[in-house]
């Protein structure tokens, strides 16, 4: 399906498509709860798409579908099987990129811990994937994360200063879904007090009092 050249805004979601092409002049497209597998685009060396939502498609990688689009700043691939990503390849290939929703995808690598650097993420949501705490902890050069969730991965603790001490803005960790020790959810609360963030996790709740036997002060 294609769309006239100097169409703006374009919000597709829950059709049968298989199939999108991208003009330059496209700033936002929402096209969740498709068939899509690819998106194509017209030749150009230039496209001012901002906002790209292709959730709960058919995708198996970021690259094909995101990658000519240098000025994104707002990406939701949720829901898609990625099993692995490269955020250094993305981070490059999308310099402007300050939200990234990868959740729900599968998704269980990052690529090399060294290369993963961005300033202008602020967003990052990797929760409900297979991401396992050697993993995680290569996401520690992102000095301008605000709100991170990887709730509902594969770790039930992480090296929380490697990663959290690397990320001096950081005002939301989301921790739910988690089946997290104790004494790391306890530790992970006090870090937040210290850090000046807000931590989720389930520490105030019957089920946490049920499995340790109490709650933090």
């Amino acid at each position: 399906m294609s769309f006239a050249p100097t169409l703006k805004y374009l919000f597709v979601d829950s059709n049968v498509l298989t199939s999108l092409t991208i003009t330059p002049y496209l700033e936002q497209l929402s096209a969740d709860s498709n068939h899509l597998t690819a998106i194509n685009i017209d030749l150009s060396a230039f496209y001012k798409l901002r906002k790209l939502s292709i959730e709960s498609n058919n995708f198996e990688s970021i690259s094909q579908p995101v990658y000519p689009f240098y000025n994104l700043q707002e990406l939701s691939v949720a829901q898609n099987a990625i099993p692995g990503i490269h955020l250094p390849t993305i981070f490059s290939k999308l310099p402007r990129l300050n939200m990234l929703n990868i959740s729900l995808s599968a998704v269980g690598t990052f690529g090399s811990a060294n290369e993963v650097k961005q300033t202008r993420l602020k967003v990052l949501d990797l929760s409900n994937n297979t991401l396992t705490a050697e993993e995680l902890e290569k996401v520690k050069n992102l000095p301008g994360l605000e709100k991170f969730n990887i709730g509902g991965n594969h770790f039930d603790h992480f090296e929380a200063d490697v990663v959290l001490n690397n990320l001096p803005k950081l005002k939301t960790l989301e921790l739910s879904d988690s089946e997290l020790t104790c004494d790391f959810t306890k530790y992970i609360e006090g870090l937040a007090k210290q850090l000046h963030f807000t931590v989720e996790t389930y520490v105030y709740t019957d089920q946490f009092k049920q499995k340790c036997g109490g709650q933090t002060d």
